[in-house]
């Protein structure tokens, strides 16, 4: 083996591991945006499903599969509140990291569990545009069940 194969070998794991680190890094930031308060309140969405607002908050992981698993399985709590006493309930979300390069776009499949009736048929596909601030969930039927915006406000007072 010559010093040009060494040299290709090494560039090409050399590629190999940044792309993996730049997953890594991509997917993580997708999921420290996951968490936090999102809500809708008297946008199209709520005139359309005939509620006044509705709130989601997703907490952290309560199983972190580590930062540099970018494959890994994740449990959340969530709670669900839907004004005018449509639905309020907690279940959790388990579903494995979508492993992105994308920084703007972040998709995920989301099993649903809960001792309490699941107001969603599972499983559930989640969407975030990350630099908007927008969720979407669909469910199994592919329904737009949800159409959600970060509360930065209402997250960053849940944090401290």
């Amino acid at each position: 083996m010559g010093y040009l194969e060494i040299g290709l070998y090494m560039v090409l794991v050399s590629f190999l591991l940044f792309t993996w680190w730049a997953c890594a890094q991509t997917t993580q930031s997708a999921e420290d945006s996951l968490g936090g308060v999102w809500t809708a309140n008297g946008d199209e969405f709520c005139m359309l499903a005939d509620i006044s607002a509705m709130m989601l908050v997703i907490g952290e992981p309560v199983n972190p599969s580590g930062r540099w698993n970018v494959f890994g399985q994740v449990i959340r709590p969530a709670q669900l509140v839907i004004m005018d006493g449509v639905h309020a309930g907690s279940f959790d979300m388990t579903y494995r990291k979508g492993a992105t390069l994308r920084p703007n776009k972040y998709e995920i499949t989301a099993e649903l569990s809960s001792d309490e009736p699941i107001l969603w048929d599972g499983p559930i596909k989640i969407t975030l545009d990350i630099p908007r601030g927008l969720m979407v969930i669909l469910d199994c039927n592919d329904d737009v069940v949800a159409a959600l915006a970060r509360d930065n406000a209402a997250t960053e007072a849940c944090a401290e």
